[in-house]
C-alpha cells in the first residue's frame, strides 16, 4: 500500500500515526494548490521577485533559478517557499493574464478546446455564440472578420463538393440572405415570399425594390426597375423596328415568335376597323383624327358684340370703325366695309375677349381692302397677345408683303402662330403699308387650334405558344402636344384576344429625331384569364395630338 493517493498524490495518514495533523495539513496544501486551478501566467521561466502566499504559475520552458528542473509544472508559493506539482493528462488551468482555459495534454499546456478535436458529435445545442452572445432571436451568432468553409476531399472520405443547404416551410415563406448596414437591411437575395429567385435592394431597410427576378418555371430573367437587360431588349426593339420600317413589313423575332415589331407601313397587324378616331392618312403613322379649327370672333355689329370688343389706335371716321374687321364683309374695293386708321403707321386694331375669357389662337387670316400694292394695304405687321393690355408677346411677324390678290374676299393671307397660348387681348400692329396715309384692313379672322380627338387603336391578335405570364412594350411616339405618359398616352396588353386588358407603365428612355422612345416595365399577366391571343392597345386622352411611329410587343 502506497503512502499517497493515486491521482493527486495526497499524503495519507498511517495507522496509529503521531502528529496526524501534519500529514493532514500537507494534503490540504496540495488541494489548495491544484484544485480550481487559476494561475497568474504561463510564460515566465524564472520565479517572480515578490510572490504572494497562495499565488500559482505554470512554469515556462526552459526554467531557471528556483524553478530549474520544473518545466511545465505548477509552481505555488506556499509557507514562504516554492512547491511544485507535476500535472496529469486532462488537468485544467485558467490563465488569468490571457483569460484562457488550458489543459495538460501529457506534453504541453494547450487550449482546452483543442483537446476536444477528437469529439465527433455536438447535438441539440439551443444556443451557440462565436465571438458574441447568441440569443433566442439569433440562436447561432458569430462575430468574426473571416469565415472559411472547405469541401471535404475524396481522400478524406468526402466527395470534394460543398453545398450549403437552406430550406423553408412553404412557398409563401422567405428563405434569403439579408445584407445589412449597421443592422438595417440594404440587400436581400433568395426566395422572398414565393419560389422565384429575387435580388432586392433598399436604401432604408423598409422599402424594398426587386432589382432582378428569375422565374422558377421558365428561368426567364426580368429587371423590374430596368437596367442592362432592359437596355438590351430596348436595343433589340429599336433594331427590329428599324428593319420593319426599312422593309415595310412587321418583324417577328424569337424562336417562338414572341417578339413583334410593327412600324405601321402596312396595316396588316393593326385593327383599323375596330379603332376609334384613327387617322391612317400618313404612311407609317397612326394618329388621332382632328376637328377643324373654329373662328373665335363673332360677326360684329358694333364695337362690342357677344362680349368681344374691338378697338383701334385711331379710326378715320364713321363707316371705317375698327369693329368692321369682323363684320363678315370680306370685300371693300367694290363698296364693302373696312377699318381705316386716321393716321399713318404704326396703327393697331385690338381684340378684347373680356375678363376671364382668354382664347388660344393657332392661326389667322388677314384680308386687305385692295389688291396688290395698292394704297393702304398692310405690308409689315405683327400679331401680338397680352393678358393685361400693356405687356405684349409677339406671336407672328410679317415683313415686306406685297402679294395681295384681288380684293374680292377670296385672296386672304393665312398665317400660323408659332407658339399658341391663351390670351385675353390680341393686337394686329401694322408697321408699314404699301402707300397712302392710312392703314386699311378689310377683315381679320382668328382661329382656335384644331382639336385632336381621343384615339383608341389595337393590334390584331398574335398567337403565343403558351399562355404568357408577362409582357413588355416599346412605343415610338412623336409628341405633338406635351404628354403625361400613362395619363395622356396609355398602353395596354391582353393575352385573351382583347377581352381583358392590363395597362403597362411607360417611361421615356430617350428622344431621337423628335421621336420619344418609351419603354414599359415588365407587366404581370397572371391575373388575366389564361389565353394565347396577344394584343397591344394604345389609348390617348385629354385631346392630345400624338403620332405613333412604331410599337414593339414581347411576351414570355
Amino acid at each position: 500500500m502506497t503512502d499517497t493517493t493515486p491521482n493527486l498524490a495526497l499524503p495519507e495518514i498511517a495507522a496509529a500515526q503521531a502528529q496526524k495533523h501534519v500529514t493532514h495539513n500537507e494534503a490540504l496544501r496540495v488541494l489548495d494548490a491544484i484544485v480550481h486551478l487559476a494561475v497568474l501566467d504561463r510564460d515566465l521561466v524564472a520565479p517572480p521577485d515578490t510572490p504572494v502566499e497562495g499565488q500559482r504559475w505554470l512554469v515556462g520552458t526552459p526554467a531557471s533559478g528556483d524553478w530549474t528542473g520544473h518545466d511545465d509544472d505548477i509552481a505555488a508559493w506556499q509557507d514562504g517557499g516554492w512547491q511544485f506539482y507535476a500535472p496529469h493528462v486532462g488537468w485544467l488551468a485558467y490563465v488569468t493574464d490571457e483569460q484562457a482555459l488550458v489543459a495538460w495534454s501529457g506534453s504541453a499546456w494547450e487550449p482546452a478546446l483543442d483537446l476536444l478535436s477528437g469529439a465527433t458529435e455536438l447535438q441539440n445545442m439551443a444556443l451557440l455564440g462565436v465571438g458574441t452572445t447568441a440569443d433566442e432571436m439569433n440562436p447561432f451568432s458569430a462575430k468574426l472578420n473571416n469565415a472559411l468553409w472547405v469541401a471535404r476531399a475524396a481522400a478524406e472520405g468526402g466527395d470534394g463538393d460543398l453545398r450549403y443547404k437552406l430550406s423553408k416551410e412553404a412557398e409563401a415563406n422567405t428563405l434569403s440572405l439579408l445584407f445589412q448596414d449597421n443592422f438595417s437591411g440594404r440587400a436581400e437575395i433568395g426566395l422572398t415570399g414565393d419560389d422565384d429567385f429575387h435580388f432586392k435592394v433598399s436604401d432604408d431597410g423598409s422599402v424594398w425594390r426587386d432589382a432582378i427576378v428569375i422565374d422558377k418555371s421558365t428561368g426567364q430573367v426580368s429587371f423590374p426597375q430596368g437596367g442592362a437587360s432592359s437596355d438590351l431588349e430596348l436595343t433589340v426593339a429599336e433594331l427590329a423596328l428599324g428593319v420593319a420600317d426599312a422593309l415595310n413589313v412587321a418583324q417577328f423575332l424569337g424562336d417562338a415568335g414572341n417578339r413583334v415589331a410593327d412600324s405601321f407601313d402596312a396595316l396588316t397587324y393593326v385593327d383599323a376597323a375596330g379603332a376609334t378616331n384613327l387617322d391612317t392618312g400618313t404612311a407609317g403613322v397612326l394618329k388621332p383624327t382632328s376637328s377643324a379649327p373654329s373662328s373665335l370672333l363673332p360677326t360684329m355689329t358694333g364695337a362690342t358684340t357677344a362680349g368681344v370688343t374691338i378697338s383701334a389706335s385711331s379710326e378715320l371716321g364713321a363707316g371705317f370703325e375698327a369693329y368692321l374687321i369682323s363684320d363678315g364683309d370680306l370685300y371693300y374695293a367694290g363698296g364693302g366695309t373696312a377699318w381705316f386708321s386716321n393716321d399713318t403707321v404704326p396703327a393697331a386694331a385690338t381684340v378684347d375677349f373680356g375678363s376671364g375669357n382668354a382664347r388660344t389662337v393657332a392661326s389667322y387670316k388677314l384680308y386687305a381692302p385692295y389688291s396688290g400694292t395698292q394704297a393702304q394695304n398692310p405690308k409689315s405687321w405683327t400679331l401680338e397677345g397680352s393678358n393685361n393690355g400693356s405687356t405684349w408677346t409677339t406671336l407672328d411677324t410679317v415683313s415686306g408683303y406685297t402679294s395681295w390678290g384681288a380684293a374680292d374676299g377670296n385672296h386672304p393671307l393665312t398665317r400660323s402662330v408659332g407658339s399658341p397660348a391663351a390670351y385675353r387681348y390680341y393686337r394686329l400692329n401694322v408697321t408699314a403699308i404699301q402707300s397712302g396715309a392710312q392703314v386699311g384692313v378689310a377683315e381679320l379672322r382668328l382661329y382656335s387650334p384644331g382639336m385632336s380627338n381621343n384615339l383608341t387603336v389595337a393590334s390584331t391578335a398574335f398567337t403565343a405558344a403558351a399562355a404568357p405570364s408577362s409582357a413588355k412594350v416599346v412605343v415610338q411616339v412623336k409628341e405633338i402636344d406635351g404628354l403625361t405618359l400613362n395619363t395622356d398616352l396609355i398602353c395596354s396588353v391582353s393575352r385573351d384576344g382583347g377581352a381583358t386588358w392590363s395597362d403597362v407603365t411607360l417611361r421615356r428612355k430617350f428622344i431621337a429625331n423628335a421621336i420619344s422612345i418609351c419603354e414599359s416595365a415588365t407587366l404581370d399577366l397572371s391575373a388575366q384569364p389564361s389565353g394565347t391571343a396577344m394584343k397591344w392597345k394604345v389609348t390617348t386622352a385629354n385631346n392630345k395630338a400624338v403620332e405613333l411611329h412604331g410599337i414593339y410587343l414581347s411576351w414570355s
